[in-house]
């Protein structure tokens, strides 16, 4: 905890220092928009689901532009997305940095952990989203618990270990949503990306960990554990053996709770600063749609498993001002989930 708040004291004072570099009244030009490289930071290690999504993003948006130049990738892991999340709140708002991240999991940092927080989600340019996932629960093979009763009956005997990608990550934040609205007992053991969770249980070290369904479907390909149900009222399309919570036996008012708090769940988002003139901002939302409309695109989504179910910016920046509203509503969950 202490290295992780030095990171987030180092980036902090990044920030300040390019607020004050990059001033209020500079003036981009649209004109010539785009030339040169833009960068897409991805605010954890590279082989997770948002690098491989950033990615499949960065080899097609390209040709959707009005001049064709690269879109590379830039890894930048820790402080749970945020130290990624905060250099590019901080970047020169000329359209050349942007930032691909789970825009809930920030959301909750804004309100659970304020002082670890320097920039507004409100004020971020929502470009788009490119997958809001549908989750899920997965289970290590020395987990035999088939039912919600008995899982939770296991939990209250000893908490469940539960492995995560990192404190304030999706795959944190959703079990601790869990705990807060259920009787359900959890452990965290934290790694340093998602990647890292898999041969973890398949070590034995924990026992569950929750994420997108191509998760549970990885697990059971890898026979190091199985879907044990997944968090939807329809069984999903890529692992339809895999039961919903609720054929689980997930009380209807334990799912009802969880699913509508406005800090469930993970949207992959990609982000411009805050001041990014609107004539770019209008350039890049319109490549991005284009891109994910492209079949080619599409079959990269098919390839790393990943859910097609878009937003445009312009409808993603009015639901984060929703998410917002509800969070400030939420002032007793807020408390249940500091960490």
């Amino acid at each position: 905890m202490k290295s992780l708040n030095r990171w987030l004291v180092m980036i902090i004072g990044v920030f300040i220092a390019s607020a004050l570099t990059v001033g209020v009244g500079t003036a981009i030009s649209a004109a010539d928009f785009p030339n040169r490289p833009i960068t897409i930071v991805v605010p954890v290690t590279a082989g997770g689901g948002y690098d491989l999504g950033a990615r499949n993003i960065a080899r097609f948006l390209p040709k959707h532009l009005p001049k064709k130049v690269d879109v590379v990738v830039d890894n930048m892991p820790g402080g749970g997305q945020l130290i990624g999340v905060h250099s590019v709140y901080a970047a020169k708002q000329d359209g050349y940095t942007l930032v691909a991240f789970n825009a809930i999991g920030a959301l909750m940092a804004q309100f659970v952990r304020p002082e670890t927080v320097k920039f507004d989600m409100n004020k971020f340019i929502f470009l788009g989203l490119w997958q809001q996932d549908i989750r899920g629960i997965g289970l290590g093979n020395n987990m035999k618990e088939k039912t919600w009763d008995a899982l939770v009956k296991r939990s209250a005997q000893k908490p469940i270990l539960i492995g995560t990608g990192g404190a304030g990550t999706g795959q944190h934040i959703d079990p601790l949503i869990l705990e807060a609205v259920s009787d359900l007992k959890l452990k965290y053991i934290h790694y340093d990306g998602n990647a890292q969770v898999d041969p973890a249980i398949g070590r034995g070290e924990v026992e569950m960990q929750m994420g997108q369904v191509s998760v549970l479907t990885r697990m059971e390909k890898q026979k190091i554990g199985w879907g044990f149900c997944v968090i939807d009222v329809n069984r999903a399309p890529l692992a339809p053996n895999i039961p919903t919570c609720l054929e689980a036996g997930m009380p209807r008012a334990v799912y009802d709770k969880m699913t509508e708090l406005p800090f469930f769940g993970v949207d992959r988002v990609l982000a411009a600063p805050p001041g990014t003139d609107p004539e770019i901002v209008e350039i890049l939302r319109d490549a991005l749609w284009k891109t994910f409309k492209d079949p080619e695109y599409l079959d990269g989504v098919k390839k790393i498993k990943g859910e097609d179910n878009p937003m445009t910016g312009k409808d993603y920046q009015n639901l984060v001002g929703k998410k917002i509203q509800a969070a400030k509503e939420s002032k007793d969950l807020i408390e249940k989930l500091k960490f």
